[in-house]
């Protein structure tokens, strides 16, 4: 990640970045990563067969959110973050699997 290599702050996207990316750490700038968005596309995969072997789904989409732990951010492993925004940040998670907080999919 560019960004990370010039000082910046970076998010990085799909999975862990910190084990792919940056090696876990071995890798110079993994201090820069503060997260990642994680899809677990994984965790459709199993949720979708465990449901279609139920007989209670025949296939198709199946909606990864929050709510169903699709959607995540992975720890901070080095990254300074100030424990009152890592607080903040998991209240939004949890306001968003619940439904508190309400965000539109664009169609």
């Amino acid at each position: 990640m560019a960004g990370a290599a010039d000082g910046a702050s970076v998010i990085g996207v799909d999975q862990d970045e910190y084990f792919t990316t940056f090696a876990g750490g071995a890798e110079p700038y993994s201090e820069h990563l503060v997260t990642s968005a994680i899809k677990r596309v994984d965790l459709g995969v199993f949720l979708t067969l465990a449901s279609m072997s139920a007989g209670e789904v025949e296939g198709g989409n199946f909606l990864l959110d929050a709510a169903n732990g699709g959607v995540t951010y992975a720890p901070f492993h080095q990254a300074d973050v100030p424990a009152e925004v890592a607080t903040r940040l998991e209240q939004l998670r949890v306001d968003l699997a619940s439904g508190k907080l309400d965000v539109k999919l664009a169609e």
